[in-house]
């Protein structure tokens, strides 16, 4: 339960960083990475995890599409990690429903791994790109 708070803070206020502080980009991915993040939560919540698995891999792999799209249209590289880390969190999922029998010991352990270095990706890039005086809103 404590882990779960920290991380709902931790999302919240990087989500807040992102959306005040990161300009254009920084709006578009807090708004996308967090419907994302409530889609998800919704569905783990109203379905059991076997068939969430695959819900869930849908909206990871719409939320990758949405992100890499706006990482290449971009002149920022900070959208590029977050991507790459998006894309390590789809590939999890997948490897989930590839291998029904492993499913809790890889999507519940290693997919939400992924979340924390792709936001602390977005939070540092932000931050760089304010000090080098890069973010136009």
């Amino acid at each position: 339960m404590l882990a779960q708070l920290a991380y709902w803070m931790f999302f919240v206020l990087s989500m807040a960083f992102g959306w005040r502080l990161g300009g254009r980009d920084g709006r578009y991915f807090a708004i996308a990475f967090t419907l994302g993040s409530v889609a998800t939560l919704l569905v783990y919540n109203f379905t059991g995890i076997e068939n969430a698995i695959k819900l869930i891999f849908a909206i990871d792999f719409l939320l990758l599409v949405a992100i890499c799209h706006r990482a290449l249209t971009t002149r920022h590289y900070w959208p590029i990690w977050f991507c790459a880390f998006q894309f390590a969190c789809v590939l999890t999922s997948f490897c989930a429903i590839i291998f029904p029998v492993y499913y809790e010991g890889i999507y519940l352990n290693l997919a939400g791994f992924w979340i924390i270095p792709g936001i602390m990706a977005m939070v540092f890039g932000i931050l760089k790109d304010r000090k080098h005086g890069f973010i136009a809103n």
